[in-house]
């Protein structure tokens, strides 16, 4: 008998349908701060202490966190709302509104001691601290001012009250910046509280966001220039400052050491990015398909709010991953090179045809 093969030649098709599916990325950079199912937000850092305005009472109250031991406080249990936290060292101070107008108030975490800064009828808003001096924007005039408060003397002083509305106050050290108008001019303005002498720190363009200090680098969001971004100021040296930020405009913007973060639309949601001084080089520090917005930084830790849950929580992530990052130039899931988020991962419609030969011997 002749031997011989028959070929048996199948067809097939494998249709991989396209579709949308979220990859949760979990590193050990990234920690959730908060759980409760109410907002939390606004959050500012010190130290190991993290500070927001939470709603979990039916109304703001201010809570706080400790980084190392990992336990929760509770500051104000005032059954009126109480709004935008900031720290320094062991002094947190916040807007209240107990009396009926907005007042600032502040807590010691070391006695335990809450107190009134602040007793003026009208509105004091926007608080920031550092050292002994807390700024504020104040409206006993039909204007808002800058004016600050000596927690050692217990003395308040004005910082402007020229013709103009000043608003959204920093401080590091002796620096104090605002943004405000000048004689017609709306930009970022500042004033050094040893020589009690204001300056101008930027009336170019227009359209300037809050300011942020640190040491002698003062950075705002500008819409002013034709474009979108994020602009500073050395003011030692008088050299001006450009941000590459893909021509985003942050509301908030936060800066500690060389690292600037700041809450960017650049991917049709709110993410937050970075900026070293010092390396040159840019990196995402979320990657998510939710918003995390209102950034605040302090030496190796960010937190900011965020809305992935269904409501806003407070969350944090380590510098370790964005070190990783700009020493590698690329971001590793695995080694911690971004923090953890969620990623959307599409796939596309894919036809694969093939043939099959099955040698059969007669």
């Amino acid at each position: 008998m002749k031997a011989g093969r028959r070929i048996r030649t199948t067809y097939g098709v494998l249709l991989i349908i396209s579709f949308v599916y979220i990859l949760s990325v979990q590193g050990s950079d990234e920690f959730q701060i908060t759980e409760d199912p109410k907002d939390q937000k606004s959050p500012a850092i010190y130290g190991n202490i993290v500070v927001w305005q939470d709603y979990r009472n039916g109304n703001w109250d201010i809570y706080g966190y400790n980084l190392l031991t990992r336990e929760e406080f509770q500051v104000t249990t005032d059954p009126n709302n109480q709004f935008s936290p900031q720290i320094y060292e062991d002094v947190i101070v916040w807007e209240d509104r107990r009396n009926g107008c907005a007042d600032i108030y502040g807590y010691n975490l070391v006695t335990q001691e809450e107190f009134q800064i602040t007793e003026n009828i009208y509105n004091q808003t926007d608080p920031v601290i550092y050292g002994n001096f807390v700024i504020f924007s104040d409206r006993r005039t039909p204007k808002d001012d800058i004016y600050g408060y000596d927690l050692t003397t217990k003395e308040e002083f004005p910082i402007t009250t020229d013709y103009g509305t000043q608003w959204y106050p920093a401080i590091y050290e002796n620096y104090v910046v605002w943004n405000g108008w000048k004689k017609k001019n709306e930009g970022v303005y500042g004033y050094n509280l040893l020589t009690e002498e204001e300056f101008e720190v930027a009336t170019k363009g227009g359209g300037h966001g809050y300011p942020a200090i640190y040491g002698n680098i003062v950075i705002w969001g500008e819409s002013g220039r034709g474009r979108w971004g994020i602009f500073g100021l050395n003011l030692l040296t008088g050299e001006e400052l450009t941000i590459p930020s893909n021509d985003a405009f942050p509301l908030f913007l936060a800066i500690h050491g060389d690292i600037i973060v700041w809450d960017d639309e650049r991917n049709g949601y709110v993410d937050i990015y970075g900026y070293n001084l010092a390396t040159g080089q840019s990196f995402q520090i979320v990657i998510s398909g939710s918003c995390q917005e209102s950034p605040a930084i302090y030496k190796d830790s960010i937190v900011w709010e965020d809305d992935r849950n269904g409501n806003l929580d407070i969350y944090g992530c380590s510098l370790e991953a964005v070190e990783y990052y700009q020493e590698n130039g690329e971001a590793d899931e695995d080694e911690g090179g971004f923090c953890s988020g969620t990623i959307f991962v599409a796939c596309l419609f894919l036809v694969l045809t093939w043939k099959e030969h099955d040698p059969l011997l007669k």
